[in-house]
């Protein structure tokens, strides 16, 4: 035993020194014998013997596939040895080789998989809960039966709409494309409109020829829609179609006539086509947050202005929900909710603002909140596209309303959001649009925009007020702000009222302009969210929250996990699956006395409630005030790990040539590239059972059949993996090197491989690189003919 010992002790030594011998450079040994004249191979074998006697008693601690290359590259260098033939440049390169591939497997001890997870049944969202919940069904269907006159004439311009109709037919292209040359985004946009009215009109009348329309429409566009593309527009078309389509696949999800297959491909459609470059627009932003392109003028997050992010932020949500992704909803929800920049401060003092900060975020979308009487809340707050414009002013607010709007029906009242700042914003806008109030008599602070290239003090400077551009353009969804102002918190919006009174009852696609304006939003407010004005003794109480969470309270946070992005690849920014102790603290206004009337939707009568981290749920409380009025919180807290994981998909390169496949045979010896690309990106989370990270790896010569995974970890921490499948063939011989050899090619192979000759001249096999056969000390390759 202890001589065993002994001899084990003094081989890990051996092996020891070897790995920190420096390499030599290549062909030392040249130097002492002639180029081209065979060396002798006896210091290969000295390392070759230590390198299987390492092999031999190795446990299971290393990568797997790091030790079969030492297999291989052990494999190749007896094969060196036997050809005696070898020079001695060639014998150190193939030493430097199996050093290496020695060195490399040795760094992998320790090594461990990635830990998949499979996501947990219930997630705790509401469905359908995007724009339209089934309770807002309920209540259309009432209005309509007790004849409510409003919400009849909505109902029928519905049903007039031609593409609410179920024989409509809608295009899908290949590629959705928006800006520069070949448009046809507005295929898309139909298509949206149509998914969408013909889902309404299933969920109200209950006619199944819409809803099978509605099924066919979505289904078309996931099997024939593979991408976006275009300019910069490109992120437009994402982040409007993207959540339109994904609102009218949240209505249908419970139609019993779309297969549970086909809807989870729908699924995978909208994240791979839609979410994928909605999310790479909000970190990325074509560059111009970072903006390497224009160091010379700083960073400009808000290039962009309020209804592109507005609407990339609504289609993440939006896709967060239709998916079960907690993670992926509070992604969306943080760029609305939260400063990923850093810049933000109350500015209403100050003399004038600039862009410097993400500007769908509520602090920026609404920059200026100042004391007036005309305001609901006593305040009046000028909108980020105020001053570039009416008709982007509109749709930002429109967009704005939605996300609210979505994060309300989940349980989030962004409504009521930082002191109703939204509010201040809404009849700002529509006093200027339909309220008839001047600008010059509506409060403003100058507004300072520079784009990625413009230095501040070359700004373009918005002064006096509101820009008269696009004036009082109709845009369907003021019903749904009074909806909610009105009908449920019993606040007044006077200038709403005007807007409504001008825009409503309202259609939806195809009932105003044929342009893309007209389909910006899916419309049908008063059909979906008219509600009567109420009083205060009927008015909901809004509540917010705190979380706390290792040892801090995040104050007026009701997300935990998925939040605070910004244009720099990293690991998942969710919360560790460790069962840390969060507790979730619901609060009331200052003025509000708690009627001590809670119930959680874990069955919890508590105010304050203690989970765990060990799975991603959408926490919600339902407060009952002394009215007897409910409204609720919700708290959405992402553990990693336990979401959708991403689809992968993989290429193998050989011999400069590339197959977008996950099965190859390749010759014996042949270097072989792996390549995996994940659907959402971000995180560059990749590990391979070879030890490697990276999103490719690349094979030096492999000698035997076998398989690689690869596995990755996208934003949420959920894994996946991707398995490659390869099988090496040895190559074809003959005594006959003047006849050429008819040979077929080898998948992922060269379309001419190399034939290559033995040290008398005679062809030995066919390989895909060289290195492996040598004729007078050398390796010979030359390209095959292949008879005809």
């Amino acid at each position: 035993m202890r001589k065993t010992i002994q001899t084990i002790t003094l081989m890990l030594t051996a092996l020891a020194a070897l790995a920190q011998d420096p390499i030599q450079p290549l062909g030392h040994e040249d130097q002492r014998h002639p180029r081209g004249v065979a060396g002798n191979p006896i210091y290969l074998q000295k390392q070759v013997d230590e390198v299987k006697a390492w092999l031999d008693t190795i446990s299971d601690s290393y990568a797997p596939n790091a030790v079969a290359e030492v297999q291989d590259a052990v494999t190749i260098s007896e094969m060196v040895i036997a050809a005696g033939s070898a020079s001695w440049t060639e014998l150190d390169k193939q030493k430097q080789a199996l050093k290496q591939a020695f060195v490399t497997a040795q760094a992998t001890y320790g090594y461990q998989p990635k830990r998949a997870v499979t996501p947990s049944a219930d997630h705790g969202f509401v469905h359908p809960g995007c724009i339209v919940t089934q309770q807002d069904i309920e209540r259309a269907k009432q209005l309509l039966a007790q004849g409510d006159e409003r919400v009849t004439q909505a109902w029928n311009i519905l049903c007039a709409n031609s593409y609410s109709q179920s024989g409509t037919q809608t295009w899908p292209t290949q590629v959705v494309v928006r800006g520069g040359t070949g448009e046809n985004y507005m295929n898309a946009a139909r298509g949206a409109a149509m998914a969408y009215q013909n889902a309404l009109r299933w969920k109200i009348a209950g006619t199944r020829d819409n809803a099978d329309a509605a099924v066919r429409i979505l289904m078309a566009w996931a099997h024939n829609n593979t991408g976006v593309s275009g300019n910069s527009n490109l992120s437009l078309a994402a982040g409007i179609y993207g959540y339109e389509l994904a609102n009218a696949a949240e209505l249908m999800r419970d139609y019993d006539g779309w297969s549970t297959a086909d809807f989870q491909e729908f699924c995978r459609y909208m994240v791979r086509v839609w979410y994928s470059p909605a999310i790479d627009f909000l970190r990325r932003r074509h560059d111009t947050w970072l903006n390497e392109r224009h160091a010379n003028v700083g960073r400009r997050p808000g290039h962009y202005w309020s209804n592109w992010g507005l609407c990339n932020a609504l289609c993440v949500i939006s896709i967060g929900i239709l998916c079960d992704d907690v993670h992926m909803y509070n992604q969306g929800v943080s760029f609305y909710k939260y400063d990923h920049v850093g810049t933000y401060s109350d500015r209403s003092a100050q003399s004038s603002i600039q862009n410097d900060g993400l500007t769908e975020f509520i602090g920026n979308l609404v920059p200026v909140v100042l004391p007036d009487d005309r305001g609901p809340f006593g305040y009046l707050g000028q909108m980020q596209e105020s001053g570039r414009d009416q008709g982007h002013a509109l749709m930002a607010l429109g967009l704005a309303t939605d996300i609210c709007q979505v994060a309300l029906n989940q349980g989030d009242d962004l409504y009521a959001y930082m002191n109703d700042r939204l509010a201040a914003g809404i009849e700002h806008v529509a006093a200027f649009n339909f309220g008839g109030v001047a600008g010059s008599d509506l409060p403003w602070i100058d507004y300072h925009y520079a784009d990625c290239g413009t230095a501040w003090s070359n700004a373009w400077v918005q002064s006096g007020g509101p820009n008269e551009g696009g004036r009082g353009g109709v845009r369907p969804y003021w019903d749904r702000i009074l909806g909610y102002y009105e009908g449920q918190r019993g606040v007044r919006m006077p200038y709403a009222e005007m807007a409504a009174a001008q825009t409503c009852p309202d259609g939806g696609g195809g009932n105003y302009s044929q342009n893309s304006g007209g389909f910006d939003h899916l419309g049908f407010s008063t059909l979906t969210h008219h509600r009567p004005l109420v009083g205060s003794d009927d008015a909901i109480t809004p509540l917010s929250g705190n979380i706390t969470y290792q040892g801090i309270t995040y104050v007026n946070q009701t997300n935990l996990g998925g939040l605070r992005y910004n244009y720099v690849s990293g690991r998942s920014r969710a919360i560790p699956a460790d069962s840390s102790e969060i507790v979730l603290s619901p609060q009331l206004p200052d003025s509000v006395e708690d009627s001590g009337l809670w119930e959680w939707n874990t069955g919890a009568t508590t105010r304050q409630l203690s989970v765990r981290a060990d799975h991603s749920f959408l926490y919600r409380v339902t407060y009952t005030a002394r009215n007897g009025a409910r409204s609720q919180q919700t708290f959405a807290i992402a553990v990693a790990g336990d979401a959708p994981a991403d689809e992968l998909s993989g290429e193998v390169t050989v011999d400069e040539q590339t197959d977008p496949s996950t099965t190859c045979t390749v010759l014996f010896g042949s270097s072989v590239t792996l390549q995996v690309q994940a659907v959402t990106g971000w995180t560059n989370d990749f590990l391979w059972d070879n030890g490697q990270t990276g999103s490719s790896i690349t094979v030096p010569t492999l000698a035997s059949s076998r398989s690689y995974t690869c596995q990755y970890a996208n934003q949420s921490g959920a894994v996946s993996q991707l398995v490659f499948t390869l099988n090496v063939e040895p190559g074809s011989t003959t005594s006959d090197s003047s006849a050429g050899i008819e040979q077929a090619v080898p998948s992922c192979a060269s379309s001419a491989p190399y034939l290559v000759y033995d040290c008398m001249g005679r062809v030995t096999s066919l390989s895909s690189q060289p290195g492996i056969y040598f004729h007078n000390g050398n390796a010979v390759v030359k390209k095959l003919k292949v008879k005809n």
